[in-house]
Formats: C-alpha cells, structure tokens, sequence
C-alpha cells in the first residue's frame, strides 16, 4: 500500500525532474549541444522513474540506467508499455559529463532525445496524477 508519504516524496522528485527538464531547455537555447544540458535531460527522466518508483514504495538503487530503472517498475506501470530508446538517453547523459568523449552529437539527435524526455516526463508526470500546468 502506498503512503502518502511515498505519495509526499514522489511528487517533490516529479517536480525536480520537470525544473531539470526546464533547465535542460534553457541552457540547450544558450548553447545547442551544451553537455549540461544533456546531462539535466537525462537527469529530469531519471527523477521521474524514480518518482514512480518511490510512489509505488519499491526500493531501487542508486543508478542513472533509465533501462535498468524502468525495470523495476511493477508490471502494470502503463510507463512499461511505451517503447523508448531509454539506454539511448543514459548513454547521452553520462557520456556529457566526461570531456574526454568525443562532441559528435548531431543537432537533430540531441533536439530528438529533448522531446523525448519531455513525452517520458509527461507520461510519468500522467501516471503519477500530477499536473503539470
């Protein structure tokens, strides 16, 4: 049973996946393919499983794998259902944080994996209940 608690903590995770989201945005409008920026899209996907997670009161671990994450969601998480490249997003993610990986993303590629962030953000923004406007 979940708590409300669990229902407290998880949407202050929800909201700080959505001002990371925001962030992300900002800073890709300053500088298109800043690193920061993908490593705060990753980061608002991340907080949001893991909000879902929290709601549902299952203990997962301290990772950035999206995929891995996803996993642990229970079986009717309606999340589950929806195809994302989430292995995809990590790699983007944990690759911008280190200056020895080489910048050869393309701006179509990072402007994709923006709006998908945005639609995992939302879907699990939708099975939490919260509301984002």
């Amino acid at each position: 049973m979940v708590s409300d608690e669990h229902r407290r903590i998880a949407r202050n995770w929800i909201a700080r996946a959505f001002r990371d989201l925001a962030n992300a945005k900002v800073l890709a409008q300053a500088d298109p393919l800043s690193p920061n920026s993908m490593w705060l899209m990753q980061q608002s996907d991340e907080k949001g499983i893991k909000a879902l997670l929290i709601n549902n009161g299952t203990v997962f671990r301290k990772i950035h794998d999206l995929e891995e994450l996803r996993l642990a969601l229970p079986d009717d998480s309606k999340f589950r259902e929806h195809e994302f490249d989430l292995q995809k997003l990590t790699e983007l993610g944990i690759e911008s944080r280190y200056p020895e990986e080489p910048d050869e993303l393309l701006m179509s590629e990072f402007r994709d994996a923006l709006a998908t962030a945005q639609r995992i953000l939302e879907l699990l923004a939708a099975e939490l209940g919260y509301e984002t406007s």
